[in-house]
């Protein structure tokens, strides 16, 4: 458990970082991404309890994709910091 969520949370930070950020959200996305997972997969078993897989898991990715940028869009503007900004001539 531990390693996978180390290991999905590497690239955002690399990328957050090769854009000249620092990214400290990771683990509150990751969760708030599981809540969004949830939340659809309860959903779908209350509104269409006959939902395909086919259907079901692309609807609960999206979820968590949504869910995991809310929380990224409502975080404070200090949570993306610049550890180096270089200076403009």
């Amino acid at each position: 458990g531990a390693v996978l969520t180390v290991a999905l949370h590497r690239p955002a930070v690399a990328v957050a970082f090769h854009a000249g950020l620092f990214n400290i959200g990771g683990e509150g996305q990751a969760a708030m991404g599981g809540l969004g997972t949830g939340l659809v997969a309860l959903a779908a078993l209350h509104l269409a309890p006959g939902l395909p897989a086919a259907v079901l898991v692309p609807a609960m990715v999206l979820g968590a994709m949504l869910f995991g940028a809310a929380w990224a869009a409502a975080s404070p503007a200090g949570s993306a910091r610049s550890p180096r900004r270089p200076a403009h001539a």
